[in-house]
């Protein structure tokens, strides 16, 4: 109870923090993230069988890593990217209980969820930095970089 406490505070805020200080980024990854986590809610209520290929999560993690892709491809900014790819490795968890066939359940569950908090951090460090650095008047993405000469 105290991790699921724990958990849904730090992505309410992190998300609040992205819907208000993120730009239009900031508001899509929030929008995509508590999405995802209501209907994994949601999914785990229906079907917590994690001994095999949980349907529903992946399902909703693929469909979470779609549009984390869309917005690392249209962002301007590199917190984007590295969501994506830390969230792969979500979805590689999932592949990988497809081909193995069964996996210990705690590994499954873990291995699927541990990315969560990384991704956060990640989120509200890069949004951070990139306010900083537009205060400071230095070039802070990607288009930015390029035009400098950096």
């Amino acid at each position: 109870m105290a991790v699921a406490f724990l958990f849904w505070t730090v992505a309410l805020g992190t998300c609040a923090y992205a819907a208000w200080c993120g730009g239009r980024d900031g508001r899509w990854f929030a929008f995509f993230y508590i999405a995802a986590c209501l209907l994994t809610l949601w999914a785990t209520w229906i079907n917590f069988d994690w001994s095999s290929v949980n349907w529903l999560t992946f399902g909703i993690d693929f469909g979470l890593w779609l549009g984390l892709a869309w917005l690392a491809l249209r962002s301007k900014h590199f917190w984007p990217i590295w969501v994506f790819g830390i969230h792969s490795i979500t979805i590689t968890t999932h592949l990988a209980s497809l081909v193995r066939g069964s996996a210990p359940v705690q590994a499954y569950f873990i291995l699927a969820t541990m990315t969560s908090l990384p991704k956060l951090l990640i989120v509200a460090v890069g949004i951070h930095m990139d306010r900083r650095f537009v205060a400071r008047g230095l070039p802070h993405d990607r288009i930015g970089e390029a035009k400098s000469g950096r």
